[in-house]
């Protein structure tokens, strides 16, 4: 199963890579699944709400109305109605790849557990509010999908008669108030389970780039003027349609109703949402030890709140007696073990008990007293986060000479200090491998650490250190062979530096 996932997952970062090419880190919808799902969604709200003033809410007035927004008024109602229309769609792929995506990557256990189950419920909310929505049509393909409905509901033991008896005739004009009244409601169920989905999530992303926002809504309004949004032939309850139009993004599980009893769909679809929401506790591992806090050091700066992405530290009046206010807490159920809190602190206050600072920093200068002492250089320090690059490519790094590396939970633990010992110590330049600026597995820390080392965020890496001898080299794993080709052009890079200023020295003489 590793094997599988590691497999997969080389797959997905193979395709991330390649998008980059074309649509750059900053604006690869593939870093912005998520954010994307708001976006559509807000999209839906607003085509919505202007779809719903020239609604006609009876058998006879629903599908005229929206027949006169597709003809009639086509160049705004016609083209609000496409939009919607493919606006639900792409929200349905954007939920499911970024599903996909983050199960992939492993982003779905301990602390994440949360997001994941409101996600798994937001996918059936999307489904039912799509369904409602058709319905509202009241053509040929809400005549089948009413029925099937009816049929599920039915099934259950919630009310004294069928009813799916009340559509042997024309419904009443009652029945599309409640259809109306669902479509509009669930879309609040909606907003709060994406409040619940990144509740826990510091600094959550919600919108994508303005450029990638803006590219979306050109492709569905093209889409919608290359091919507009129609309706089938109106209801007719006195027969069923031969034939429909079928939406694969909302009625996937439509055909399982064809072939199974409706006590075994509803067995099916109950299993199949059970064994997805409880993914998280399948299979776990042994999880990392959270951080501590070392109260003799802290100063309750709030730095570390700030900078963890999964809210797990706050702060609290001071119970120690200490000169300091205030006093940071873990709370370890949302703890990832990341260290970007580590890195956050410039007192020494918080630590990881398998990755003690002291212990760490220990390592890093006695790795490059001992390649200052035995190589000619230049000489690389190299920093490597454990999600961005392969378990095996920290011994190739060292395999090369005058280079040493170390690799920590993620980028954002580094703080600047530690990025500083090498320099200090004699070592000609400090690369940072990390992943992508928009896809870190702790969310912020690469993107803290980058800030940090520009002076844009505390802890700020001291004045009087280079850091022009410091480089980014932001990747994933599939850039293996480029990443060691990047110390390759680095150390030429400082090679020619030294050459220069040591003749700069000469020519001074």
């Amino acid at each position: 199963m590793n094997v599988a996932m590691q497999k997969m997952k080389w797959c997905w970062s193979w395709i991330e890579f390649q998008m980059n090419k074309v649509y750059t880190p900053k604006f690869n919808p593939m870093y912005w699944f998520g954010s994307i799902c708001f976006y559509m969604t807000w999209i839906l709200v607003i085509t919505g709400i202007y779809l719903f003033l020239f609604y006609g809410i009876s058998a006879k007035s629903a599908y005229k109305s929206i027949e006169y927004l597709t003809h009639e008024q086509w160049w705004l109602g016609g083209i609000m109605r496409s939009v919607h229309r493919y606006a639900s769609a792409g929200l349905v792929v954007a939920a499911v790849f970024h599903t996909i995506q983050v199960f992939i990557t492993n982003r779905y256990r301990y602390w994440r557990w949360l997001a994941w189950v409101s996600g798994v419920a937001t996918i059936w909310i999307l489904i039912v509010c799509g369904l409602l929505g058709y319905m509202m049509v009241w053509d040929e393909l809400a005549i089948f999908i009413t029925w099937i409905s009816s049929q599920l509901v039915d099934t259950l033991p919630i009310f004294s008669k069928p009813i799916s008896f009340a559509f042997a005739q024309q419904p009443s004009d009652f029945f599309f108030y409640i259809v109306l009244f669902g479509h509009f409601f669930t879309p609040v169920f909606l907003l709060i389970l994406f409040m619940i989905h990144v509740i826990r999530m510091r600094n959550a992303k919600i919108n994508p780039p303005k450029g990638l926002m803006y590219a979306i809504l050109f492709v569905l309004i093209v889409i919608s003027l290359i091919r507009p949004a129609t309706s089938a032939p109106p209801a007719d309850l006195s027969r069923l349609p031969a034939e429909i139009n079928f939406d694969w993004f909302y009625m996937f599980f439509l055909p399982l109703i064809q072939n199974m009893s409706m006590p075994a769909v509803w067995a099916v679809l109950t299993s199949a949402t059970l064994f997805l929401a409880f993914v998280p506790w399948y299979g776990k591992k042994r999880r990392k030890a959270a951080a501590v806090v070392k109260y003799e050091n802290c100063t309750g700066c709030e730095q570390c709140v700030m900078d963890c992405p999964y809210e797990a530290i706050y702060v609290r009046p001071r119970t120690d007696g200490r000169e300091w206010p205030m006093e940071a807490i873990v709370q370890p159920d949302r703890c990832a073990s990341c260290g970007i809190c580590v890195g956050s602190c410039d007192y020494k206050a918080i630590d990881l008990p398998f990755l003690p600072e002291a212990e760490l920093k220990e390592k890093i200068k006695a790795s490059s007293q001992h390649i200052v002492a035995t190589s000619e250089g230049p000489n690389i320090f190299v920093f490597m986060c454990e999600n961005s690059t392969p378990a095996d490519i920290c011994k190739q790094v060292h395999s090369k000479s005058s280079v040493a590396c170390i690799q920590l939970p993620c980028m954002g633990m580094a703080q600047p200090s530690m990025v500083a010992l090498p320099l200090i110590e004699g070592m000609d330049g400090v690369i940072i491998s990390g992943c992508q600026i928009n896809d870190c597995h702790y969310r912020w820390g690469n993107h803290w650490l980058v800030d940090r080392i520009k002076g844009e965020r505390k802890p700020a890496l001291r004045k009087n250190i280079d850091n022009s001898k410091i480089k980014f080299y932001l990747s994933s794993e599939v850039q293996k062979q480029d990443f060691l080709e990047a110390i390759d052009e680095f150390r030429e890079e400082l090679k020619e530096r030294k050459e220069a200023e040591k003749g700069g020295k000469q020519d001074e003489k």
